[in-house]
């Protein structure tokens, strides 16, 4: 049996990092064209450590306590 090495998904995921779009409002779309969610809170480190955050969510419109957290990281 052959394995699969890369999560095709959570790929997908992380590479939206790499839209020129990605701002508060943004909705999100991996190269395929999957919608994924929209971009509620962007946060850029302070510290010089060049780390970036995009909170992204499926219904914008929910309580922020109410929304699952996922991970995509590369």
């Amino acid at each position: 049996m052959i394995k699969d090495y890369v999560n095709d998904k959570n790929l997908q995921i992380a590479m939206t990092e790499y839209d020129s779009e990605m701002d508060l409002d943004h909705v999100v779309k991996t190269q395929r064209g999957d919608q994924l969610g929209t971009v509620t809170q962007v946060y850029n480190n302070t510290t010089g450590a060049g780390e970036q955050v995009y909170a992204v969510v499926k219904n914008p419109k929910e309580n922020a306590e109410d929304v699952e957290e996922n991970y995509a990281i590369l």
